[in-house]
């Protein structure tokens, strides 16, 4: 399957329209149409944010991976569903404005108090 077919298949999975994804990685709404239409090819650094956004591998994008059922996370695996539910959380926090930096703050405080 084509870079642009998986791309459209994601995104439609996700509930995003093309300028929802196509403002999460900073591009605009028609080249999100042209990558579904195999017509442009994204850059190494918009991969890597596709990629973040879907959490799946740069390899199952570009088709050197045929499952993207077990999605890595860092060095653990998470299934579908999961990682679903992280990529909810992960846009309430894009939406709130949450910094980075602060979320791995309170990670870090919850992991010391386990």
């Amino acid at each position: 399957m084509s870079f642009g077919k998986k791309l459209s298949l994601l995104r439609k999975e996700f509930n995003l329209t093309q300028s929802d994804l196509a403002k999460q990685i900073g591009v605009s709404r028609g080249t999100i149409g042209m990558y579904e239409i195999d017509k442009r090819d994204p850059d190494t650094s918009t991969l890597k944010k596709i990629s973040c956004i879907f959490n799946i591998s740069i390899d199952y994008l570009l088709d050197t991976a045929d499952d993207p059922s077990q999605i890595q996370l860092s060095k653990h695996y998470l299934t579908k569903e999961i990682s679903h539910e992280y990529l909810i959380l992960a846009k309430e926090i894009q939406d709130k404005q949450i910094c980075p930096g602060d979320i791995k703050k309170f990670i870090d405080i919850l992991q010391r108090n386990k």
